[in-house]
C-alpha cells in the first residue's frame, strides 16, 4: 500500500534488510525494524497484503518473512535453497497479477510465487513458474514501484468529455457516497449518487471531494 519501504544492505561486513515506515502525507521516512538473519540479500518484494516480505539472496535462496510476527527473524522460511550455483536467485518483482516473479540469469524460465499473501508453502513457489522461451532472463526485472498496483477498496474513476468540458465521476466501492466540487471554498456541485457529472465552465483550480462509506 506504499506505506512501508525495505532496503537490502549487502556488504562484506554486515548483511541485513532494513524496514521503514513511509508517511504518504508528508513523505517522511522513519526506521522501523531490522532483519539480521539473512546473508547477501540481493532483492526484496512485499506481498500485496503487506504481511510478507520476500528476500532473494546471492546464496541462491528465496526467503519469506512474516512482518506481523513479533520476532520477524524467527519467521524466516526458505522457499528455495538450491545449495549450488546452477540456479541463482536474483531480482524479485510483483506483476499486475499480484504474483511475484524471480529472475534466474540465462534461464528460459522465471520463478513464480503464485500466492504471495499466503504463509510459507501455501504461497506456492515454483522455480520454473513461467516460460519466456525463446528469451532468457538475466539479473534484472522491470524496475518500477509496485505500490502503483495498489487498488484501494474505496476509489473513483472519471471520464472526460472534451466537447462540452464535462467530466463524469463514478465511485468504486462503498454503499453511500457524497460528492462535492469546490472552487475557492465555494460549493459548485453536490450529489449523493454513485455517479455524478459536472460541467467545468471556466479554467482554474477545482477541488473534487468524495466521501464514501460502507454499511
Amino acid at each position: 500500500d506504499g506505506k512501508q519501504l525495505a532496503s537490502c544492505v549487502f556488504n562484506l561486513f554486515q548483511s541485513k534488510v532494513e524496514l521503514f515506515d513511509f508517511n504518504t502525507q508528508n513523505g517522511s521516512i522513519i526506521f522501523s525494524k531490522k532483519i539480521s538473519n539473512v546473508v547477501d540479500p540481493y532483492s526484496i518484494e512485499f506481498s500485496k497484503n503487506n504481511r510478507f516480505l520476500y528476500v532473494a539472496s546471492n546464496k541462491n535462496t528465496l526467503l519469506q518473512y512474516d512482518l506481523q510476527n513479533s520476532d520477524i527473524d524467527k519467521s524466516k522460511f526458505e522457499l528455495l535453497n538450491t545449495g549450488s550455483t546452477s540456479w541463482v536467485a536474483t531480482s524479485l518483482q510483483m506483476g499486475l497479477d499480484n504474483k511475484i516473479y524471480l529472475s534466474n540469469p540465462d534461464s528460459n524460465f522465471l520463478g513464480v510465487v503464485f500466492f504471495p499473501d499466503s504463509l510459507q508453502t501455501k504461497s506456492l513457489f515454483k522455480v520454473q513458474g513461467v516460460s519466456i522461451v525463446p528469451a532468457k532472463s538475466q539479473y534484472g526485472l522491470p524496475n518500477f514501484i509496485t505500490s502503483y498496483f495498489h487498488t484501494p477498496k474505496l476509489d473513483f474513476t472519471y471520464i472526460t468529455q472534451c466537447q462540452n468540458d464535462s467530466i463524469n465521476f463514478t465511485a468504486k466501492g462503498g454503499t453511500s457516497h457524497t460528492w462535492q466540487i469546490f472552487r475557492n471554498k465555494a460549493i459548485l456541485h453536490s450529489s449523493t449518487q454513485s455517479t455524478t457529472n459536472f460541467n467545468f465552465t471556466d479554467t482554474g483550480e477545482y477541488t473534487i471531494q468524495l466521501v464514501s462509506g460502507t454499511s
